[in-house]
């Protein structure tokens, strides 16, 4: 064997390696489509429940008896400005809530990408398990969520003052605001692990 046949370093031959190669099934997952596919799966029921809860408090047929009107001939200053501040959260939520939903998608793409190029490469990496409740975009949600159920508890606090049927109003609130915002809240969560 002369010095110029010799082949030294770690890396094989090109043509041994080319023909030795071997294609394993989680490859498959690593592919763009299959990636985009899969946090489209994830993301899918989030944004079903969003649509429901916008169409519902913001669009449906009932979307002006749903939201507090805040007539300031009606109402003091003070509660004037608590029910526009709060109703601007109530109407911003599902664009907010879209927005989280869209970036948890990237994440999980991002992460799926870079876990399935560095097992290719021969590297394995773990991602710690963070719970969902310590998720910046998800408290920034609750936030907002906070916000729009003191849009309800100021409308309900003026039907009690007025003398108005608050029941109605209160079952109301529970199917087109709480249901939704609750069901849309634990897809998210549940979307949030990796």
């Amino acid at each position: 064997m002369s010095s110029a046949d010799a082949k030294y370093g770690t890396f094989k031959d090109d043509k041994k390696q080319e023909a030795e190669e071997v294609v394993f099934e989680w490859e498959a997952k690593a592919a763009p489509w299959y990636l985009f596919l899969n946090a489209a799966i994830i993301i899918g029921k989030n944004l079903a429940a969003l649509l429901l809860l916008f169409w519902t408090l913001l669009r449906g047929p009932a979307a002006k008896k749903n939201l507090m009107h805040c007539n300031p001939m009606e109402l003091t200053t003070f509660q004037v400005f608590g029910c526009e501040y709060t109703k601007a959260f109530m109407r911003a939520f599902p664009l907010l809530a879209g927005c989280v939903t869209l970036g948890i998608a990237m994440r999980v793409m991002v992460q799926q990408r870079v876990y399935y190029g560095l097992l290719k490469a021969g590297g394995l990496l773990d991602f710690k398990n963070v719970e969902a409740w310590r998720d910046l975009l998800l408290l920034v949600l609750v936030f907002s969520m906070l916000h729009a159920i003191a849009h309800f508890t100021l409308k309900l606090h003026e039907l009690v003052l007025s003398g108005a049927a608050v029941h109605e109003e209160l079952q109301q609130v529970a199917i087109n605001f709480i249901a939704p915002y609750v069901v849309f809240m634990l897809f998210l969560y549940g979307s949030n692990e990796i």
